[in-house]
């Protein structure tokens, strides 16, 4: 949670609005909660793109998401892995 907080903090002293920082941190945490990470080291990619790959396949109205979405996402979760490297 605080690295979330920190991220997001970070992503509007960069320029972005509050609003944009709260929509990656919104899919930073759908995508924690449904991976089941509960530490920076639980992290992984392939799980992470697995769960959104599988989202693609259930109807927009059910939770799916299409193709421009898992984009955005997948976008909003490498910036998050690219902020954890970086700061350490």
């Amino acid at each position: 949670g605080e690295h979330l907080e920190a991220y997001g903090k970070s992503f509007v002293e960069k320029g972005h609005t509050e609003r944009q920082a709260d929509m990656v941190l919104s899919i930073c945490r759908r995508t924690f909660e449904a991976c089941k990470f509960r530490y920076l080291n639980d992290l992984s990619s392939e799980k992470a793109q697995g769960w959104l790959a599988s989202r693609r396949g259930i109807p927009r109205k059910e939770g799916g998401i299409g193709a421009q979405t898992f984009n955005h996402w997948v976008a909003g979760l490498k910036a998050f892995g690219n902020w954890c490297e970086k700061t350490g």
